[in-house]
């Protein structure tokens, strides 16, 4: 039996020739001899032996059960007819069936026969599901299974290394943006040196955040914009001075300051619309500004309160110029210009920060997001939108930006580390089906028209909370007494919240009454009460005192002044107070009472006689407390 070796090599090598190459002897292991032993043996001349190095095979046979196959044939002639219908006849054929039909008994005899009929048929139309049977009709495309791979990496050979902050395909012209906010053009056929710089004095004060190149007709003006709230247009035959400023700042001109202009955090740019463009501030706020403006109001059209935070990325969809992409919050929203208040279609918050995203350029319905922990997810809202169609695992290091490719099958993905990774993926996450455009247009009209209704239903609940706000208003104030306490600026003012802030102090000066000790009065001293009853003179308010001790400690602190002049009627709040420390008190004449319920959430009341004073709680936790309180002595 012949000695054969398995070569074995994974799919993607098929087809390369096998590389095989000459090797010498190599020593295995050396035994020296031992002399000493040579008494112990006789020596035979000549002496065969013989040694296999190979190890030993066992050839097997096996045959499965042979399956015999019997064709068989069946030539079915037309029969049963009576002798006196002719089968040519058309019209006597038909008569007589209409005949049989009419029979009592055709029915009862064919209902037995149909089972038996129908699975004969059934076994005669099985098909080949892989062989086409109609030229006209287009095969129905396979799915294929969504993957990637890492065609090429580019690493940064600067120490320290430097993050990647953007990304772009390599024209011949590049612009970029410098941390002392100067803007500066290369021709990467000039070399490595910037051959136009902007001066210090007529550039941004912070540094430049973005930089894109606009629709002229020159082919070489740009714009830029910067966290101090700026965005400069540019032409590169002359960057001494920027050809126009917007400061991002929604107020007339002449009212117009850098303090208050909201910082550019991103920018996005259509060449089909020249004269419009978004900008994404660090408050979270999404301007749709119009160059032809004259003012600097005309000029941002509108403004959207998209995120909580900064606004990482933002881009128009290439198919549907209305619907765009923005991301930050630790979500990936998409908003449509019809609607301003919410957003259309939303991700969930994910656990790590989403970094930088971007629409596919040839599918339309994918976009894709970067994370913090390295993994590039692609999301494909015409399959699904509560999780991310494909995610692929890049690096371990944050990853900071992506640019997609033209063609839609290569994404360029920058990390922390300076590194740039080009990802190549498969077709069905990069090729446009024959419906996707009609399909995602019906979800984004649909999407649309639900948030218009929504907005609506909010307008009509807001102007009736404010009409009845403004009724409430007019009531309190043609009932309100003269003595009324001003509320301080600043204060929630609510109806609900002072009447049940009114019944929370009744119930806890109730509870206080209770605790005071019985004094004896005389049946004399109680009319004199009766008939001269003057109300109590209200204590003057003390000054805040710091807010008690968060829970578990042990301890309190008195709201009250000075201990040498005896202790002032106060409230202690406990976890747990030592049996030895409770017998003390009561010593002292200290009443106690143990009060089994929560501390407010966001503050807490100490009590000063009949004056109480709100204090803020540091940890605003609820616990439960026990509630010491003692008379003056």
């Amino acid at each position: 039996m012949e000695v054969t070796y398995i070569y074995q090599k994974k799919r993607s090598e098929f087809g390369r020739q096998c590389l095989f190459s000459d090797k010498g002897p190599e020593l295995i292991d050396n035994y020296p001899s031992d002399k000493k032993l040579h008494k112990d043996y006789i020596l035979k001349d000549p002496v065969h032996r013989g040694m296999l190095c190979a190890p030993v095979y066992s050839e097997h046979f096996l045959n499965t059960v042979r399956a015999d196959f019997v064709n068989t044939g069946i030539n079915h002639v037309e029969g049963g007819w009576p002798k006196d219908v002719n089968l040519n006849d058309e019209e006597q054929t038909k008569r007589y069936r209409r005949k049989v039909e009419k029979d009592d008994s055709y029915y009862p005899t064919m209902m037995p026969l149909f089972n038996s009929m129908e699975e004969c048929i059934l076994q005669n139309n099985a098909i080949n599901i892989y062989q086409q049977y109609f030229v006209d009709v287009e095969p129905t495309p396979m799915v294929e299974r969504s993957s990637a791979r890492t065609v090429n990496v580019y690493h940064d050979h600067c120490n320290p290394t430097r993050p990647v902050t953007r990304i772009s395909w390599s024209p011949d012209n590049q612009t970029n943006g410098q941390k002392n906010g100067q803007v500066a053009v290369w021709d990467t056929r000039k070399g490595c040196e910037p051959v136009e710089l902007s001066v210090v004095e007529n550039s941004f004060r912070d540094p430049v955040m973005n930089v894109l190149w606009i629709h002229s007709k020159t082919g070489s003006e740009f714009f830029s914009s910067s966290t101090d709230g700026q965005v400069k247009w540019w032409d590169i035959r002359k960057l001494s001075e920027p050809t126009e400023t917007l400061l991002l700042d929604y107020t007339k001109d002449e009212l117009q300051s850098m303090r208050n202009a909201l910082g550019a955090s991103c920018l996005e740019y259509e060449n089909t619309i020249p004269t419009r463009f978004m900008v994404g501030t660090e408050k979270g706020v999404v301007i749709s500004c119009n160059r032809k403006g004259k003012l600097a109001m005309e000029k941002m059209a509108y403004r959207l309160n998209a995120h909580l935070g900064p606004v990482l990325a933002l881009q128009r969809n290439p198919g549907f110029i209305k619907n765009f992409l923005t991301i930050g919050d630790w979500t990936a929203k998409i908003w449509s210009e019809d609607c301003r208040e919410s957003s259309i279609m939303w991700t969930s918050f994910h656990k790590t920060m989403l970094t930088d995203g971007a629409w596919s350029p040839t599918r339309l319905s994918v976009f894709f997001t970067t994370r913090a922990d390295g993994i590039l997810d692609v999301w494909d809202i015409l399959q699904q939108q509560r999780q991310a169609s494909f995610g692929v695992k890049i690096c371990d290091e944050p990853l900071k930006c992506l640019r997609t490719h033209d063609m839609g099958r290569l994404v360029a993905v920058g990390n922390q580390k300076g590194s740039i990774y080009l990802v190549e993926f498969t077709e069905n996450l990069s090729v446009c089906n024959k419906n996707d455009k009609a399909l995602l247009n019906a979800m984004f009209e649909r999407e649309s028209h639900r948030e218009k209704i929504l907005e609506a239903r909010n307008r009509e609940l807001r102007l009736k909370l404010k009409q009845e706000q403004g009724k409430a208003d007019e009531d309190e104030e043609e009932g309100a007494g003269a003595d009324e306490p001003d509320t301080e600026e600043g204060v929630f003012e609510d109806k609900y919240v002072r009447q049940a802030e009114a019944e929370f102090h009744q119930t806890i000066q109730k509870e206080l009454d209770k605790l005071k000790p019985v004094e004896e009065v005389s049946e004399g001293e109680k009319e004199d009460d009766v008939e001269e009853e003057e109300p109590p003179a209200q204590e003057p308010e003390p000054e805040p005192q710091p807010p008690s001790p968060p829970p578990g400690t042990g301890e309190g602190e008195a709201q009250g002044q000075g201990e040498e002049e005896g202790l002032v009627a106060g409230t202690f709040y406990f976890n747990w107070l030592p049996p030895p420390l409770v017998a003390e008190l009561k010593a002292m004449n200290i009443h106690l009472r143990s009060m089994l319920a929560p501390m407010p959430t966001s503050s807490c009341l100490n009590t000063v006689g009949n004056l109480f004073i709100r204090d803020s709680m540091s940890d605003g936790l609820r616990f439960d407390s026990i509630l010491l309180t003692y008379d003056q002595m």
